[in-house]
């Protein structure tokens, strides 16, 4: 009797919580286990590992008697099995029940036990049934049972293959857990929040905005789950980018992290001399841009379970970047994982995203006497360069109006105000393909895309003919409202809610951008017409003859008079 209440000590292991509906039994009566996992695809297998006859003890509580091997595992292999992974616990056992008992009441011991038993099992076993979120086994004789997913059913799944040694002394409920399952995090660098955190570092969100040519800082991080039920564990970051983003292949730093709000400034990096731990590729095919991949992250020093190993790189937007909300420039990531203690197989979370917003900058001419909304009061030929927000720098413009980058003012100028039009006009003379000058349309627009939310100051360096030059550059602030919600790759209308421009810092009207899609802010710039001077032969220029010979007649009198006064002087 000792034996048997040892082994009714065994639970599922950690990773079960069961609930037991006792009915008044009778031997030979059949018996179900109901597993509730309302995650698809599920195919349990139930093996007999001991069966017995059912007995109660001095308490009331049912127990397994006179245990035997049960039908589901071939027990002499079994045993032999154990007295070579544990001598000094199995090493002199010849029966089942010796060996029931020999187990231990651990959860630990159960899923040791557990391990070995999986790889010496019969033919013989009872599949589940799915339905309305649970999964039943039924069927079963009284005894203890291994449970386990078929083999192959789980690959390429989010889910873990089971091991778990279950009694059935009645109908049984189970519920797995999910400890033992990694999770992955992604997110990016949005300067605008750099002071608030969402749980994973200063700054860090799901969702940011920058320009063009802008080095953009990225975090992967990958929950560590509980890997005490495998020899080795694989664990591989796969990241795929869009267009819109290169990969710096020299910015990979990997840290082992107990809290995924450190500041990883503060830390090491793991040390990978050799690839010893970890291997990147960044070339894996696929459509995917990079890997990152360990082999077995039992192998890296203080690793334990529920920490987390945190990758960090950047990307730069490029021009092939989509300005506004309707494609974005998103960026997905997901895990690859060991779920089959038992033997090979690995699984996958599900893809987790972040997406990089960008804007263009819509410049409308027009004639300052009419409304900015008649197309016939459009101007053409104004000339402009963008300034950043301190006035120093000047905006670099492809052809096709991308910002490409920020460069000095020509002639190392120390203010814009110093340069004259035929430098601004030399500084790219020989570059076919960009400049820092943009030249309004028919249709009065002067474009420039790849924006962030910023400060700007428009600079017109030639009115369009006929108008007279602004005197001060237009201040323009472009503001974007982004929402920390999750990403899931397609909601990007939940992410970007509001983009707007402010000019000349009248805050009471703002810029609103219609159509968010297209990620555009359109700011109306007025100029105004010069005086026209009267042409020659006109009206004008006769009043100007008939003052002028005015003029020349009060003169030649004053000229008479102070001859006669210096001659009646003389005499």
């Amino acid at each position: 009797m000792k034996h048997t209440k040892k082994l009714a000590a065994i639970l599922l292991s950690l990773a079960m919580v069961l609930i037991t509906a006792m009915p008044a039994f009778a031997q030979g009566t059949l018996y179900s286990i109901t597993i509730e996992n309302e995650t698809p695809g599920h195919i349990y297998e139930a093996y007999q590992i001991f069966a017995g006859d059912m007995a109660s003890d001095d308490e009331g509580n049912y127990i397994l008697s006179n245990i035997v091997w049960g039908s589901g595992v071939n027990g002499e292999e079994l045993l032999t099995a154990l007295q070579t992974a544990d001598a000094d616990k199995y090493g002199d056992l010849t029966t089942a029940a010796e060996t029931a008992e020999a187990i231990g009441t651990s959860s630990a011991e159960a899923d040791a036990f557990a391990t070995i038993a999986a790889q010496h099992l019969t033919e013989t076993k009872t599949e589940s049934t799915a339905g309305n979120g649970s999964y039943v086994i039924s069927g079963l004789e009284a005894g203890y049972y291994l449970i386990i997913d078929k083999e192959n059913s789980l690959e390429g799944s989010a889910s873990v293959y089971t091991d778990y040694i279950v009694q059935v002394l009645g109908n049984v409920t189970m519920q797995p857990k999910d400890t033992d399952i990694p999770t992955i995090e992604k997110k990016v660098w949005e300067d605008d929040d750099a002071d608030s955190s969402s749980g994973f570092g200063n700054g860090y969100y799901e969702a940011a905005d920058h320009s063009i040519g802008e080095t953009i800082p990225f975090k992967l991080i990958g929950l560590i789950p509980d890997m005490s039920g495998y020899d080795s564990y694989t664990y591989i970051f796969h990241d795929t980018q869009s267009a819109g983003l290169t990969l710096d292949a020299n910015s990979f730093k990997v840290y082992l992290v107990n809290d995924p709000d450190t500041d990883l400034d503060t830390l090491t990096p793991l040390n990978n001399e050799g690839n010893q731990y970890y291997s990147i590729n960044t070339n894996p095919g696929n459509g995917e841009t990079f890997t990152v991949s360990f082999s077995d992250l039992k192998t890296i020093p203080d690793v334990t379970d529920n920490s987390y190993i945190v990758v960090s790189y950047s990307a730069k937007l490029n021009e092939n970047a989509e300005t506004g909300r309707q494609e974005g420039n998103p960026n997905e990531v997901y895990l690859e994982f060991s779920n089959n203690p038992n033997g090979e197989g690995l699984g996958k979370t599900e893809k987790q995203y972040v997406i990089v917003f960008t804007y263009t900058l819509n410049g409308l001419k027009y004639d300052g006497k009419s409304d900015s909304n008649d197309i016939n009061a459009r101007l053409e030929g104004a000339q402009f360069v963008l300034l950043n927000s301190s006035m120093d720098k000047v905006a670099l413009v492809s052809n096709s109006g991308t910002f490409i980058e920020w460069v000095d003012l020509p002639g190392d100028a120390a203010s814009y105000a110093d340069v004259t039009f035929e430098e601004w006009d030399g500084m790219y003379a020989e570059d076919s393909d960009r400049d820092v000058i943009r030249t309004s349309v028919s249709n009065g627009i002067v474009r420039i895309s790849g924006l962030d939310d910023d400060e700007y100051y428009l600079l017109e360096i030639k009115a369009p003919e006929g108008y007279n030059l602004l005197k001060d550059p237009v201040k323009i602030s472009i503001t974007s409202v982004l929402q920390h919600v999750n990403f899931y790759g397609n909601n990007q209308d939940q992410i970007l809610t509001d983009l707007y421009a402010v000019l000349n810092d009248d805050i009471e009207n703002p810029l609103h951008c219609s159509m968010l899609g297209g990620g555009t802010v359109t700011v109306p710039i007025a100029n105004l017409s010069g005086i026209t001077l009267p042409e020659t032969g006109g009206f004008g220029a006769t009043v100007f003859y008939i003052i002028g010979g005015v003029l020349l007649a009060g003169a030649c009198v004053l000229l008479i008079i102070r001859k006669n006064m210096k001659t009646e002087n003389k005499q």
